[in-house]
């Protein structure tokens, strides 16, 4: 869908585009930082596992290598494999519940093996999602995005303050924590706003620098994690964990962890394809089933791997948004890049101590883009109750996961993952509400006119349709323009000489407009009537009114059937 499609301003280097190397280097640096920061995560499944330290340097190594294959996929787009938008891969949190069952119940390889397996069931599932269509309207799409920005605020605002510690214990914010935070920000907002877009490039990176430096003047770093630098090794190869086990019972789990992730993914596939499309209209479900394919043959090379699982990183989009960098030959660099690394330890050691405040201030940045960008793709349609309805439940009930913790635990484990994620609970519950409400809505409407009450009744019946089907306001509006024009002309020539019918459809890429009257059919001008012709011919108005009629139309069609005239009139949606 990217391939000829202009990229908007505020985009410097878009999906197609080469960066230079000058500007390669800091930006793949900022990406590899930010992913950085989950791989905590396989370092608490080896402790829970019973593992030595050793054993979790090597689950950290594999996981960048895993990652780093992942995001090289994604960007591939060859066949069905890769979206061909840089969208980095990372750690899979939705599956944490499910690989903790799992590590408990029987290791390394019962995990190894369920995580391959559920890698190929969202491979079976990116197959069928372009048939899914009705489930993903726009303003679920919108939702989606603006939940992406709501999940990273309790986090980013707890690291931002230097407030939390280890198991969710309260600790409370000190005068050295909150000023590296504070001085972050202003360094990356001060380039953003007053360093030009060469600039914008490195801001992230200098706020990072920053931060480093200020938390270890500070002593926001302590000296353990400084010291867990130094104790690394410079340059190690990873031990493969091999042995693969299954467990069905585990699977309903991991099905659903699968779900999760995938729509965690098509919201990050929203986010790439609209900022890289200044005339953005819908989701294009093939490139974001390939995607998802990219996403479950990576979590699947993981499983090989003894790693956890994968999924499109939110982070690094929003960054991506951020630095105005899209291409999708960072992807390659930054998935390159993190394969190296993962043999040099101490360097993803350093990476992995990076300061609450200063990852805080990353996940700010990166609310800061994504939620209008959110915003903005929920307003695109035209809204009436049922989708006020389901927008503002599902964004309840999807804040309601940080605000009331304790309401997933009436449900089964395999269940209950869903009430552990915003975006994947807000997300079903919009999904379900909007195939409840489909129930009334006709894709037809129609509408008996007479030509001297047209205008008030026309512009009502229009919004209102138009608010039902959740339809872009601008085709609405041409659609109304250009009937108007049609109903005018046929007023002036008086060419009708009955009641007007008026029969509008809608589908997702068209809509249509049938008009049935009995009379004579109207001349529609293909020139459009010169300003002295307007001045001085009594008859150019009309002529005025057929131009503009197929100007706004994108196809016209002209018959007498039983003895009635139809007009058709189609406009792409």
């Amino acid at each position: 869908m990217h391939g000829g499609a202009a990229k908007p301003g505020s985009i410097i280097y878009g999906v197609k585009d080469v960066p230079p190397i000058g500007s390669v280097i800091p930006l793949v640096m900022q990406h590899v930082a930010m992913l950085s920061v989950e791989l905590v995560f396989p370092v608490i499944v080896v402790t829970m596992a019973g593992g030595t330290v050793e054993m979790a340097r090597d689950a950290v190594s594999l996981m960048m290598i895993a990652m780093g294959i992942g995001t090289i996929l994604q960007a591939w787009r060859k066949g069905p494999i890769g979206s061909g938008y840089f969208c980095a891969h990372e750690t899979g949190t939705a599956y944490f519940p499910a690989v903790i069952a799992t590590i408990q119940a029987g290791g390394i390889g019962l995990m190894s093996g369920m995580v391959l397996l559920s890698g190929v069931l969202q491979m079976l599932f990116s197959r069928l999602v372009h048939r899914l269509r009705i489930l993903f309207p726009s303003e679920i799409i919108g939702l989606i995005i603006v939940m992406m920005a709501f999940s990273y605020i309790g986090y980013g605002m707890k690291a931002f303050w230097g407030v939390g510690g280890e198991h969710h214990k309260a600790v409370p914010a000190t005068p050295e924590a909150i000023a590296v935070g504070f001085v972050t920000l202003l360094v990356i907002i001060s380039l953003y706003i007053w360093g030009g877009k060469r600039m914008r490039e490195y801001a992230i990176l200098a706020g990072m620098a920053v931060g480093y430096v200020g938390a270890w003047f500070f002593g926001v770093i302590d000296n353990a994690a400084i010291e867990r630098v130094a104790a690394a090794p410079v340059f190690t190869f990873p031990n493969v964990q091999g042995g693969w086990s299954f467990d069905l019972r585990f699977l309903p789990a991991f099905a659903v962890a699968a779900l999760c992730s995938s729509i965690i993914t098509i919201g990050n596939m929203s986010t790439c394809q609209k900022v890289n499309e200044l005339d953005w209209r819908r989701l294009d479900l093939k490139s974001a089933g390939n995607g998802l394919f990219a996403e479950g043959l990576a979590t699947s090379v993981s499983g090989m791997l003894g790693a956890l699982p994968q999924t499109t990183s939110p982070g690094s989009v929003g960054l991506s948004v951020a630095t105005g960098a899209t291409s999708r030959y960072l992807g390659f660099a930054v998935g390159g890049v993190l394969i190296a690394l993962s043999f040099f330890s101490q360097i993803a050691t350093f990476l992995a101590i990076m300061p609450k405040p200063v990852i805080g201030v990353i996940l700010l940045v990166e609310i800061a883009f994504i939620f209008p960008a959110g915003m903005q793709v929920c307003t695109s349609r035209m809204l009436d109750f049922r989708k006020m309805f389901v927008l503002g439940l599902a964004i309840a009930f999807g804040m309601a996961v940080d605000i009331v913790p304790e309401m997933g635990k009436a449900w089964p484990d395999w269940l209950a993952q869903l009430f552990n994620s915003p975006i994947a609970l807000a997300s079903i519950t919009a999904i379900l509400l909007t195939l409840l409400f489909r129930i009334g809505i006709a894709s037809h409407q129609v509408i008996e006119l007479e030509l001297k009450e047209f205008p008030a009744r026309l512009a009502q019946f229009l919004e209102e349709s138009g608010e039902a089907w959740g339809a872009r306001r601008e085709v609405i509006h041409r659609m109304l323009f250009s009937l108007e024009e049609l109903f005018q002309l046929l007023e002036a020539e008086k060419l009708a000489t009955s009641p007007i019918k008026l029969d509008i459809s809608f589908e997702e890429f068209n809509m249509e407009a049938l008009v049935i009257y009995e009379g004579l059919p109207p001349v529609l001008s293909h020139i459009r009537p010169s300003d002295a012709e307007l001045m001085e011919e009594e008859g150019a108005l009309v002529q005025l009114s057929g131009f503009l009629v197929r100007k706004y139309a994108r196809k016209i069609k002209i018959e007498e059937k039983d003895g009635k005239c139809q007009i058709r009139l189609g406009f792409e949606h």
